[in-house]
């Protein structure tokens, strides 16, 4: 199985959220240059996971309340989410 897509922003943080927007990413056996998640003995080394989340998820949650943007999540994802009241 064969999927196409591109990818449409990389975020980096220090620690903690939301993490920042960066104009390019480097990947290397660590994780995205940069980012603080990169240290090998607490954040997994080289067999750590890394989040990827369709636009189009982010985009429907927010158009639904949820109070959500691009860099709002990392690897753990918060279990709820405020709703924004209407």
């Amino acid at each position: 199985m064969s999927v196409e897509g591109t990818v449409v922003q990389v975020n980096i943080s220090l620690g903690g959220l939301p993490k920042r927007a960066i104009p390019v990413g480097f990947v290397n056996a660590l994780g995205i240059e940069g980012d603080r998640h990169a240290h090998p003995e607490i954040h997994g080394g080289e067999r750590k996971a890394i989040l990827l989340i369709a636009s189009e998820v982010i985009d429907g949650l927010t158009a639904r309340g949820y109070p959500l943007f691009y860099g709002a999540l990392a690897r753990r994802p918060p279990e709820r989410f405020p709703r924004k009241e209407s």
